[in-house]
């Protein structure tokens, strides 16, 4: 297992596509530090570690791919829909998801994750529950979203301070 606590260097993932194609050619597995807020509460900016491998020939609900969007940026999102033009993809922090994400995008799919130093595989069962329990939930933050925003500026219109 890599060294979490390794100095870490920024690096553009383009550059890294030909050693993930060797590694996962070799039947390895890819390791990096995950960045972005997307997929919190599940991987946390900056802390936690993505161990990636080969993704499959189809992917399935609750599977977290990363992909390349049409404008070349790499993200990691949770599968919360297969239909015929593609994938719906979405971050667990995130309530609009992401429509018709073709499988030739995918470059890599999430096997395990390391937070804290310890290894935990995305087939752990707590895991499978909390996806399954996370992708049903994200109508509702969407909706406890509009009420944070509401009294956020019922409280800013009345000089309310926030805590």
């Amino acid at each position: 297992m890599p060294d979490h606590n390794a100095s870490t260097l920024a690096v553009n993932l383009e550059k890294l596509l030909p050693l993930l194609e060797e590694v996962f050619a070799n039947g390895g597995e890819f390791s990096l530090v995950v960045t972005g807020t997307s997929m919190l509460p599940m991987l946390r900016d900056g802390k936690d570690m993505a161990i990636l491998v080969d993704p499959p020939c189809r992917l399935n609900k609750y599977d977290v791919p990363l992909y390349r969007r049409k404008d070349g940026s790499f993200v990691l999102h949770r599968v919360i829909g297969i239909r015929k033009d593609g994938y719906v993809l979405c971050g667990d922090n995130q309530v609009i998801p992401e429509y018709g994400i073709g499988h030739d995008q995918v470059v890599a799919v999430l096997a395990a994750f390391v937070r804290d130093g310890v290894r935990i595989p995305c087939s752990d069962p707590r895991w499978r529950r909390y996806a399954v329990c996370r992708t049903a939930l994200r109508p509702m933050r969407r909706i406890a979203g509009k009420g944070k925003r509401l009294l956020n500026r019922m409280c800013k219109k009345r000089g309310v301070e926030k805590r």
